[in-house]
This record gives C-alpha cells, structure tokens and sequence, in this order.
C-alpha cells in the first residue's frame, strides 16, 4: 500500500477489502438486543416485592409491552425469508 495516498483512495481500498455484514445477521444480532432489553424489562418487573395479594401484581408495562411487540414482529419478518428444504 502506498503511504501518500489520498484519504479518498484509502477509504475505497478500505471498502473494497473490508469484509460485507451480511443483512440477515445484522436483523438477527437487533433481534437479540430487543430480546436482552425485554427480559431485562421483565426481571425488573418480576423481582419486584410481590404485593400482600397476587391480584395485586402489576401487569406489563407499555415498555415491555412494545419490547414484546417489536420481538415478535422482528421474528415474523426474520421468518418470512427462511427456505424450508
């Protein structure tokens, strides 16, 4: 590699030599950051001190809720292009 090279030069070698993400493992790796945030959601909310009555116990809340949603619907699409052989 040449050392007077041009920053632009360098960036489109760096390009070219850097290996692609592939997309399906970028949703894959999003999709499990939402499940750790979810289940980080939920241990707070189930570690809670339980109420004197189990009718008591709050629900989810609209966080968890959404986190819930988001894993599903990411699942669902990640799915949508899987090939059964």
């Amino acid at each position: 590699m040449n050392l007077n090279m041009k920053p632009v030069d360098l960036f489109r070698l760096t390009e070219k030599t850097m290996p692609q993400r592939d997309p399906v493992q970028e949703r894959l790796d999003q999709t499990a950051s939402l499940i750790n945030d979810l289940q980080a959601t939920q241990r707070e909310r189930l570690s809670a001190k339980l109420p004197a009555h189990f009718a008591h116990v709050p629900g989810p809340s609209e966080k968890e809720i959404q986190l819930a949603q988001r894993v599903t619907q990411e699942l669902k699409e990640l799915t949508k292009g899987v090939s059964v052989y």
